[in-house]
């Protein structure tokens, strides 16, 4: 459970990193590669997160599921 904890407040701070210092930079660069590598980021970014938090649920869903049985 502690684990849990520690990947959610991982997660929640990787968010902020992306969305506060690397896609704005990665946007307003010179390089129009980099500013598409930004965009696809940008969009990218949230379905990765939605996948790491329903990877989640399922695990502590499934490890309270294991406490109740036992």
């Amino acid at each position: 459970m502690v684990k849990a904890y520690f990947l959610a407040v991982a997660l929640a701070l990787v968010t902020v990193l992306v969305y506060r210092f690397l896609v704005p930079g990665l946007v307003s660069t010179n390089s129009s590669l980099l500013c598409l590598v930004g965009i696809i980021l940008a969009v990218a970014y949230p379905a990765l997160v939605y996948i790491a938090i329903k990877r989640l649920v399922t695990s502590i869903s499934k490890s309270l599921k294991k406490d109740m049985e036992v």
